[in-house]
């Protein structure tokens, strides 16, 4: 599953859209990553060309089933940094932003570990401090 991390902003905003309206426009992602709708419409293309989306009715996008598999996993890597960020001190505003970030950059084996690390008593003992 090797993705850009394009590709994981675009599959990640499709979700939360989807989740949100009930589908996705390409107006809408525009927006929502601030860039322009024919830049969308270029990637829009490929990640239908990689059958992680569709064009339904009226022009409105929807993840396949392994598009909304690989955008919930994005999805909830991006949750949990935020709130590993948050457990250790960064700012809200900080958290939401380098989490993204962060989770389009590591590796599954380094996401896995930073869990294993976030579970464990000795970093509870740390949150506690």
């Amino acid at each position: 599953m090797q993705k850009t991390n394009l590709l994981e902003d675009y599959l990640e905003c499709i979700l939360k859209l989807q989740r949100t309206n009930g589908f996705a426009r390409s107006i809408d992602i525009a927006r929502e990553l601030g860039v322009t709708k024919p830049t969308v419409c270029e990637m829009v293309k490929r990640l239908s060309e990689k059958e992680y989306l569709y064009l339904g009715d009226n022009k409105c996008l929807f993840l396949t089933d392994y598009g909304k598999e690989v955008a919930q996993k994005i999805h909830e890597k991006h949750i949990f940094i935020e709130t590993f960020l948050l457990s250790i001190g960064v700012s809200k505003e900080n958290a939401n932003g380098e989490a993204g970030m962060i989770g389009n950059f590591i590796s599954e084996e380094t996401y896995n570990c930073l869990g294993k690390l976030y579970k464990s008593s000795n970093f509870t003992a740390y949150r506690q401090q």
